[in-house]
């Protein structure tokens, strides 16, 4: 009896060539959210050009499982760039539970620790505790939560400190 090969997770830093990829990605990801989320989630409303832009101005990643692309995820800067925010984290359905949004985290937290950026944040639907328990798993703690008008309490705003190690001092 054989052993089945592991499926390999590669990520890779999603260029403003991607925003289709990406757009296509998340739409599908999302797909099953959309007569369900209250409200919506803008993800519905974003443009091919809003997606690239949103390449541009933070930064994004694409995640393959066995070379077939299967999720994505991207972030956006703080005012000040104190922290990043991730945003649209999207694995497709067949594809969930694999560890694909672990990995994306990761990559985005190396990401934020490389540009010495201290705190990565994101925001969770209420509605989907699944995730949230997943951040949590992933050392994400609740901090504040989101009120929109009309709706109520609809979001959890979550985040993770990075730790920096101490260089070792050499005697």
């Amino acid at each position: 009896m054989t052993e089945a090969a592991t499926p390999a997770i590669t990520l890779h830093e999603a260029t403003p060539d991607d925003a289709t990829l990406f757009q296509r990605l998340m739409l599908a990801a999302y797909e099953q959210y959309r007569d369900w989320l209250v409200p919506a989630s803008g993800a519905f409303a974003e443009t091919l050009d809003d997606v690239r832009d949103a390449i541009v101005e933070g930064g994004a990643v694409i995640a393959r499982l066995d070379g077939e692309p299967v999720g994505c995820g991207r972030f956006e800067w703080a005012p000040d760039r104190s922290f990043i925010e991730v945003g649209r984290l999207s694995v497709l359905p067949a594809h969930r539970g694999r560890g694909i949004a672990t990995r994306m985290l990761d990559w985005f937290e190396e990401r934020a620790a490389g540009l010495r950026v201290p705190t990565v944040v994101l925001g969770v639907r209420l509605a989907l505790p699944g995730n949230i328990a997943l951040y949590e798993r992933a050392g994400y703690e609740v901090y504040d939560y989101e009120d929109r008008p009309g709706y109520g309490r609809v979001s959890v705003w979550m985040r993770k400190t990075l730790v920096s190690r101490p260089s070792r001092s050499r005697s």
